[in-house]
């Protein structure tokens, strides 16, 4: 039985049905069209395996089957297909559910594969509720889009739990093979690739709110500081979540990498003439400002703690790009209001989306705040800030609709800082080791370590590679297969014993009392040191472009905005870009004081009005 990729709804339904033809009688005549969660829910608990199992299965069912009504509902608010694709789902899972409860070990992890599933499956709940409370909002393609795929993903398997139990002409597969499919191929492999899709589908949604939650606060704070709405989004003819979620296309010429042609100059970064480009952009970037204590504990436990903002910015940059790659070409450029360097990155071509660029700011964020800890644990040591690492702060950019721009708002941009310098590799994913004796490089490879020690053997993050102390493009290994998944460097368990078969304790890892070694990733027994000191001695840069590590006595701070702490470089700038403007607020003519490089700092436009008529949600101060 194989079920085809098919773009409708109808298309996918009958594919489906076709498959179920070459079921025996008996098994096509359990299948029918069932028509709600409660009706499927009161009819299984009646099987044996229910009744003699204790409560967690039917825990599974109604997580799965909750999830799979909001999907039903959104499903029927956006799309108003016909009531029978939902009575499809529910009749196969009744299906699926029946034929596999004869057989214990397979139904056991057949549940656990709901309790997966549920955990992975879009908020639908949320974009129902958005259509119901602003009729006027029009969801975007991505998110119907993610309706049909899902659709698809459930019924392709369903079709694949019937192939483990029957065989190509309709009979039933015998009890010893079905027993050794669970035990040969672990059964949630035999599944990955539409766990994998589930799980895009679920960041696509998550992105999609965060963007249409955010933006439509902007676009309100602008409104009010502009006093005219008209000079803003109207949503029902823009709407925004086709900013968020629109790939950026992916069938161009395979060949157009080739014809870019770079630029050999050296870069006039004080020259704003010598950037010919404007760009008017807003995007995400890492929430610098949200440390403390548990900050390290709360990102290892989820992605959602690993906070985002959005951000807007106008981005000075050259027309032709001095590098590229097989998608990417790299621009030199500047912002609007500071002298930081930086490197814009496009795509040439397609094979990423907003989703993965997403996934990658949260890898490197990740990093950050590991590095945050490393880095204290050596001032707590007394160790020398030559030993000090950090990772660059990138953020995801697109053009701002509405906005005059030589950037289309379904181009994706990356902004980085630029890396004047000597590139090195410390060590990769798969166990290479840089052998030489440098600070730096013996910190890189205590930093590995210590990652894996610090998460109890749930990340390790390698690949450590930059200039100096500053690195870029580090991999996650993860213990949850479900942990940035989208990241191909993601090698899983398998990274960890990769790293510790070449990996040689050095000086800092032992300052830093590290217990785990290789003899443990064999053994599967693992000893870790169980506490760690919380030192707040280290802290971000408060310019969430930069974020650059700083020891506590070296940053600097001020007394217009005493919340925040500055690298030497960004705080020079916070008062060198002092500007006096015209306030537009009604009344008398006045002026007033600010700090340009301040509210770019913070992702957020120059206010136009004063401090006395300025409303709580348009400042930092």
């Amino acid at each position: 039985m194989s079920l085809q990729e098919s773009p409708t709804f109808e298309s996918v339904r009958n594919d489906f049905i076709s498959a179920l033809d070459t079921l025996p009688l008996k098994q096509k005549e359990v299948f029918s069209n069932c028509g709600s969660s409660a009706e499927l829910l009161s009819q299984i608990q009646e099987l044996d395996v229910m009744k003699s199992n204790d409560t967690s299965y039917l825990v599974r069912f109604s997580k799965f089957t909750s999830k799979l009504t909001d999907y039903f509902a959104a499903l029927d608010v956006i799309v108003q297909c016909d009531p029978i694709h939902a009575a499809t789902v529910w009749g196969a899972l009744r299906l699926i559910i029946q034929l596999s409860s004869s057989y214990s070990t397979f139904f056991d992890k057949l549940t656990s594969m709901f309790d997966r599933f549920a955990r992975v499956l879009p908020v639908y709940d949320e974009i129902a509720e958005l259509c119901r409370s602003d009729p006027s909002w029009t969801p975007s393609a991505r998110i119907k889009n993610t309706l049909n795929q899902v659709y698809l993903d459930l019924l392709q398997f369903f079709n694949n739990v019937l192939n483990l139990l029957y065989k190509e002409d309709g009979k039933s597969r015998t009890r010893t093979k079905i027993f050794a499919s669970v035990l040969w191929k672990p059964f949630n492999s035999q599944f990955e690739d539409i766990t994998t899709r589930m799980n895009s589908h679920q960041e696509t949604i998550k992105l999609e709110i965060m963007w249409c939650t955010l933006t439509e606060v902007r676009a309100s704070t602008r409104a009010r500081t502009m006093g005219s709405e008209s000079r803003w989004l109207d949503k029902t003819k823009n709407p925004v979540a086709n900013l968020a979620m629109e790939e950026y296309e992916d069938n161009k010429d395979e060949n157009h990498a080739d014809d870019v042609w770079l630029e050999h100059v050296s870069p006039m970064w004080h020259s704003r003439a010598w950037f010919e480009e404007t760009l008017s952009v807003e995007g995400f970037v890492f929430d610098i400002m949200v440390h403390n204590a548990n900050t390290l504990n709360e990102m290892m436990a989820h992605d959602d703690n690993i906070k985002i903002n959005m951000s807007e910015c106008t981005i000075y940059k050259r027309l032709r790009p001095f590098a590229k790659g097989s998608l990417r070409a790299a621009y030199f450029a500047r912002t609007a209001a500071s002298d930081n360097r930086f490197v814009v990155k496009s795509f040439m071509r397609g094979g990423r989306r907003l989703v993965h660029l997403v996934e990658d700011m949260r890898c490197q964020a990740l990093c950050k705040a590991f590095a945050l800890e490393f880095n204290a644990m050596l001032v707590y040591g007394n160790s020398t800030e030559k030993q000090f690492l950090d990772f660059i702060v990138t953020a995801c950019w697109r053009g701002k609709l509405g906005m005059a721009m030589t950037v289309s708002s379904d181009q994706l941009l990356s902004l980085e800082p630029y890396l004047e310098g000597d590139y090195i590799k410390y060590n990769n994913n798969c166990g290479y080791v840089n052998k030489d004796q440098t600070q730096i490089n013996q910190a890189a490879q205590a930093f590995s370590h210590f990652t894996f020690e610090r998460s109890q053997g749930r990340f390790l993050v390698c690949d450590l590679q930059g200039v100096g102390n500053i690195l870029t493009d580090a991999a996650i290994h993860t213990k949850d297969l479900d942990r940035f998944k989208l990241l191909e460097s993601n090698l899983g368990p398998e990274g960890f014993r990769f790293f510790f078969a070449t990996h040689v304790c050095n000086g800092i890892c032992s300052k830093l009392g590290l217990k785990s070694n290789a003899s443990m990733i064999k053994s599967g027994s693992y000893d870790f040191r169980e506490s760690w000191p919380r030192k707040s001695n280290v802290v971000y840069c408060s310019n969430k472009l930069c974020g650059k590590i700083l020891h506590l006595a070296s940053g600097r701070s001020s007394a217009k905005f005493p919340r925040y702490r500055w690298c030497n470089f960004c705080y020079l700038q916070l008062h060198s870009s002092m500007a006096k403007l015209v306030c537009v607020a009604p009344g008398p003519h006045h002026e007033f004081d600010i700090s340009t490089f301040f509210y770019e700092s913070q992702g957020r436009s120059t206010p136009r009005r004063c401090p006395v008529h300025r409303g709580k949600d348009e400042d930092y101060d």
